[in-house]
């Protein structure tokens, strides 16, 4: 009996290339989980592990990080754990400098005044998106249009019958 092993198939319906899962044998890991801040039914994955040395990578060993959610993933390899360690440390500093946590207030004002008042006290540009603003409001017009026609047709039917 022969055995079928899924190859690089081309699925032309759907343009999506099937491709077999690639295992990488791991000296050590460590897995994260994160779920969403927004909606917490969705969550996110963090790793970084040390892939077993291989044949094509024998002579240089390296450290792997990556990011995957439902969607899609990332996978980041470092030649040493300093590297690594750089890099995140950098978006640490980042996310602790007075800009980050200067906009991080703004931001989270504007936030509960449009929780607290139903709307927004100004337009900000650097904080609010204001196309999605405007079509949020273009959106709520409409609906709003629609139901007012509705009453009015309701209302117009029943005078005539």
């Amino acid at each position: 009996m022969t055995e079928v092993l899924k190859t690089n198939n081309y699925i032309p319906a759907t343009k999506i290339k099937q491709r077999r899962a690639n295992f990488m044998s791991k000296v050590v890991a460590r897995q994260i989980t994160v779920h969403d801040g927004v909606e917490p039914c969705f969550r996110s994955s963090l790793s970084v592990f040390m892939p077993k040395l291989t044949p094509k990578y024998a002579k240089q060993p390296s450290l792997m990080f990556h990011a995957s959610n439902g969607r899609g993933s990332c996978l980041v390899r470092f030649t040493n754990r300093e590297l690594l360690i750089d890099t995140l440390q950098e978006l640490i500093f980042t996310l602790q400098s007075d800009k980050w946590i200067e906009a991080w207030h703004r931001i989270n004002d504007v936030s509960q005044d449009i929780v607290q008042n139903g709307e927004a006290p100004f337009f900000d540009e650097e904080i609010m998106d204001v196309n999605a603003w405007n079509k949020a409001l273009a959106q709520s017009v409409k609906v709003a249009t629609v139901r007012q026609k509705e009453e009015f047709d309701t209302s117009t039917q029943k005078k005539y019958k």
